[in-house]
C-alpha cells in the first residue's frame, strides 16, 4: 500500500500521457480480478466462536458515509442553504445516530465505541488523519496545477510527483528503527507531522512560474513526514487496543 501511494501518482501520469485517461482507469481491471481470484487460493481461517454479523450496523455506518459524501459534492454546487442540501444533513445527523445507538446495543459491534473514550488511542488517530488531510490534498491538487496553470504535461508531473517517493519509501524503516532504540514513538510523530505542516506551509507559495527544482524542498519535506508517520501511527494505535 505504501508503495502504491508513493508511486501512484507518476505511474499514473505516465499512463494518462502515453496511453490516454481511460488506460488510467481500465489499468485496474486485471489486476483486480487477479486479486480476486487469489482469494480463493488463500486458507480461509474461522473463530472458535463464530461471532453475529452487525448488519445492521455496516448497513448505517455505510449510508451514512455515502450520504455525507454526497452532501459535500452537492453542497459546493447548489450551496449549504439549498433544501436538499439541508436534507442530506438532516438524513447524515439521523443515519448516524442511529449507527451509534445500534453499535452500543450490538453483541458484536463493528465498531467498539469504548475505544473513543481511551485517549491515547483517539491521539493516534487524529494523527493519522492529520497525515492522511496533509498528504492527500496535495497528492489531489498539486498535478492538476502543475499542468495547469504550470503547463507540464502528463507525465512530467508524474516525474515531479516522484520526489516524495524516496523518502515515503525509507523513512518508515528509519522510524522503527528509531523506536526500536529507544526513541519515544511521541516524539517522532510530533515530528513527522511537524514536517507534514511544514510542507504544506512550504507549498503555499506556489506559483504558475514555479520550477521542479523549487518544489523539491517542500516535496521531500511532506514525504519525509508522510513516511515517518506511516511507519509509526498503525502500530501504536494497535498497541492501545491490544491493551485496552
Amino acid at each position: 500500500a505504501g508503495i502504491g501511494l508513493a508511486l501512484g501518482p507518476s505511474l499514473s501520469g505516465w499512463m494518462v500521457d502515453g496511453l490516454g485517461w481511460r488506460f488510467g482507469f481500465g489499468a485496474f481491471v486485471l489486476p483486480g480480478l487477479i486479486l480476486f481470484a487469489g482469494t480463493w487460493l488463500i486458507r480461509e481461517t474461522r473463530a472458535e466462536v463464530t461471532p453475529r454479523i452487525d448488519v445492521a450496523g455496516a448497513v448505517t455506518l455505510v449510508a451514512g458515509l455515502a450520504t455525507f459524501t454526497i452532501t459535500v459534492t452537492r453542497g459546493s454546487s447548489l450551496g449549504w442553504t439549498s433544501p436538499l442540501v439541508l436534507a442530506l444533513l438532516i438524513c447524515v445527523g439521523c443515519l448516524l445516530t442511529a449507527f451509534v445507538v445500534i453499535e452500543r446495543r450490538a453483541t458484536s459491534p463493528i465498531l467498539n465505541l469504548s475505544l473513543i473514550r481511551q485517549r491515547r488511542f483517539m491521539g493516534w488517530l487524529l494523527a493519522a488523519v492529520t497525515m492522511a488531510v496533509g498528504f492527500a490534498g496535495v497528492l489531489s491538487f498539486l498535478p492538476s496545477y502543475l499542468q495547469d496553470p504550470v503547463g507540464l504535461a502528463a507525465g512530467d508531473a508524474g516525474l515531479v510527483m516522484m520526489l516524495p517517493t524516496l523518502p515515503m519509501l525509507v523513512m518508515p524503516t528509519v522510524g522503527g528503527q528509531l523506536i526500536s532504540r529507544g526513541a519515544p514513538p511521541v516524539v517522532i510523530i510530533a515530528v513527522a507531522l511537524f514536517a507534514i505542516a511544514g510542507g504544506n506551509a512550504w507549498l503555499a507559495s506556489l506559483h504558475p512560474a514555479i520550477t521542479p527544482l523549487g518544489l523539491a524542498g517542500p516535496l521531500v519535506l511532506l514525504g519525509a513526514g508522510v513516511g515517518l508517520a506511516a511507519g509509526n501511527v498503525d502500530a501504536q494505535a494497535m498497541n492501545e487496543v491490544s491493551q485496552g
